[in-house]
Parts: structure tokens; C-alpha cells; sequence
């Protein structure tokens, strides 16, 4: 297996929680596993660490990085204020063909939770409606510049998707959105988006210091705010 298979296959275990944040990892281990030299596990955990996803421990070795809520905050500020103009531009440029492809994403998610998907396969058919959305609006460049740098949110979201079972409440979240589009509401997008985007820190706030503490960084003042209500209120000032 080359360098970049050994890559992919660390950064998604990593962002799907099969590695969970805090643990410890090393480069025999990884070499091991994958039957090759350490020379590309190196240069593979050199990327990781440039991706935020590992971290070096002077004289304890390498770790996976903590999920960093400010970052998870920052994230989903910034996907709100620049989605709610994604999805105005979607409603202005949408044609039906386009929309039935929106209707056949929810069908699909629709029929994988039925089959009992798991919350990994959920959360692809989940970014593939954004992606929809953003490709509609003739800004999918933007969607790919969010996505690569989402690593703190999107191990957020697969932690929510897996402790909370929202699976449903995400469909019914995606539908209000398509009916937004559908029935050309700009006036709905501000309302129905903060509340899809901010759904994990409603689900999780409660629970990330009570179960979760070991996997997220700690606020390095007691002033950090692990919730995202004061960004959110002051936007509106």
C-alpha cells in the first residue's frame, strides 16, 4: 500500500472516531499494520500533523489531536453566515432537474436509515446534500475549501451522529431545507440553517464534560465558551 492509501485510510479512521482522539499512535504500529517501512508512515504522520489530526508529544511519542471546540465554534459560525447565502443562490439558480436531485438525496438518506446505515455512511450522504446545495449555487470551489478544514467539526459531527442518534432529526432538518428551496423562502434560510448548523451543540453541549471530556481540549482561560450562543448573538448586533 503507498503513502497516500496509508493516508486516506488514518485520516478517515480519524475523523470517524475508530481512532479516537487522545490516543496514542506510533509509526512501528502503523508500520506493522500496513506491512511497510516506516520511511512513508513518517511522511504520513508528518500530513496528519499538518491536518491538526496528530499532534507530537516530546519523549511520549505521537498522539491523536483533542477535537478543539473553539475551531468546531469557528466552523460552524463561518458554514452558517456563508451557507445562508449558498442557499439564497441555490433558490435563484435551482432548475428541476437540480431539485429532483435534492429530493433523490433525501430519498437515498431516507432509505438508509431504514436499512439501519451506520452513522459513517450517514454522515457522507449528509456532506453530499450540502454539496449538492453548493454546486447548485455554482460555488462548489467553496464547499471544498470548508471541507478541508473541517477536521476539529467534522470529528464533532460523527461524535453527535454517533452518541445522540439524530439521524432523523437531520432528515427532517434537510427536508424544512429543501422545502426553503422549493417554495423559494429567502426569507427562511437565516432561521432554518442556524438551527440544522448548531443541532451537534444543542445535542452535545451537555454531555461533552460530563462523557466526553476526554476527548476535547480544554479552554486554556475558564472565559472559553464551549458554545457557540455569544458568536451567534453577536452577529446580530
Amino acid at each position: 500500500m503507498d503513502k497516500m492509501a496509508i493516508y486516506s485510510r488514518l485520516k478517515q479512521e480519524i475523523i470517524d472516531l475508530k481512532i479516537e482522539p487522545g490516543a496514542l499512535i506510533s509509526e512501528n504500529e502503523i508500520s506493522r499494520r500496513f506491512q511497510v517501512s516506516r520511511t512513508p508512515v513518517r511522511d504520513v504522520f508528518l500530513r496528519l500533523v499538518n491536518d491538526g489530526l496528530l499532534e507530537v508529544l516530546p519523549q511520549r511519542g505521537t498522539k491523536v489531536s483533542l477535537i478543539d471546540m473553539e475551531r468546531v465554534s469557528a466552523t460552524i459560525y463561518m458554514r452558517t453566515i456563508v451557507e445562508i447565502q449558498i442557499l439564497k443562490d441555490c433558490i435563484d439558480r435551482i432548475s428541476p432537474l437540480q431539485l429532483k436531485q435534492l429530493k433523490d438525496d433525501l430519498r437515498q438518506q431516507r432509505e438508509a436509515i431504514d436499512a439501519g446505515i451506520d452513522p459513517a455512511g450517514f454522515y457522507q450522504l449528509d456532506s453530499l446534500f450540502h454539496e449538492h446545495i453548493f454546486t447548485i449555487a455554482s460555488q462548489r470551489t467553496v464547499w471544498q475549501i470548508i471541507d478541508q478544514m473541517k477536521v476539529h467539526y467534522a470529528r464533532f459531527r460523527m461524535l453527535d451522529v454517533k452518541s445522540s442518534g439524530p439521524m432523523r432529526d437531520l432528515l427532517k432538518d434537510h427536508e424544512q431545507i429543501l422545502a426553503v428551496i422549493e417554495n423559494r423562502q429567502k426569507e427562511q434560510c437565516a432561521g432554518i440553517l442556524r438551527y440544522h448548523l448548531e443541532g451537534g451543540v444543542r445535542r452535545l453541549h451537555d454531555r461533552i464534560d460530563r462523557e466526553f471530556s476526554s476527548y476535547f481540549k480544554r479552554p486554556e482561560t475558564d472565559e472559553a465558551d464551549l458554545s457557540i450562543t455569544k458568536a451567534s448573538s453577536g452577529s446580530q448586533r
